[in-house]
């Protein structure tokens, strides 16, 4: 592994109610130059709420607002995974520019007793190893 290798993680977290039914939430996030990997890993809970499942969508961005690609389908994990050379399903692989990108969160259902949130939480890493790429 080369020693200018780095590894960031950085973590979000937040909470939804019903009143979040149908939005768009952006999350931007600072990608540094030399980044070569870049992996999501969102989860969220309850996955259901009186027997209706909640369902988020997450669709990644660059910072000049090209479209990377989305995450979507059923259950309360979705991961993102895209590189120079390679990129999980529903992404586009390729260079990663250094600047503010953004996921999205595409609240298609969000349920919850009115005295529960919906919680959730995703994990953002950068990696400049040649070998994530």
């Amino acid at each position: 592994m080369n020693k200018e290798a780095y590894t960031q993680t950085y973590v979000f977290t937040g909470e939804l109610t019903c009143a979040d039914f149908k939005r768009y939430i952006a999350l931007p996030f600072h990608v540094p130059a030399g980044t070569t990997r870049l992996h999501v890993d969102f989860q969220f809970a309850p996955l259901k709420v009186n027997h209706i499942e909640n369902t988020i969508a997450l669709s990644l961005y660059e910072p000049d607002g090209t479209f990377r690609g989305f995450r979507h389908g059923q259950g309360n994990r979705k991961v993102i995974d895209v590189g120079a050379g390679s990129a999980g399903d529903g992404l586009l692989a390729g260079p990663l520019p250094p600047g503010e990108w953004a996921v999205e969160l595409d609240t298609f259902t969000t349920t919850s007793p009115s005295s529960t949130t919906l919680t959730w939480m995703g994990l953002m890493t950068w990696r400049s190893s040649p070998a994530w790429n």
